[in-house]
């Protein structure tokens, strides 16, 4: 899946990020019983995966916009202003 979701001649690479994506949404969703939460991950996770994979930015600040999101979402949650409805 990781060789994979880099962006390749062959499309299958946008099936294999947008699946990958997926699963971080749904973790976070799950995890956190926020959907909408879920949600943003599963976009803000495609964004920062695909500008990685053109080349825009490395390996470290891929990890680090990722956590960044993480901690975002916990903060979200546990200062209340994400709730599930």
């Amino acid at each position: 899946m990781a060789s994979a979701r880099s962006q390749r001649p062959d499309l299958i690479w946008i099936h294999v990020l947008g699946a990958h994506c997926l699963i971080h949404g749904g973790l976070v969703a799950l995890i956190t019983g926020v959907w909408w939460l879920g949600l943003l991950e599963t976009l803000a996770h495609m964004v920062i995966d695909y500008l990685k994979s053109d080349n825009r930015f490395g390996f470290h600040t891929d990890q680090a916009l990722h956590i960044a999101c993480k901690v975002l979402w916990a903060v979200l949650v546990l200062t209340g202003l994400a709730t599930a409805s």
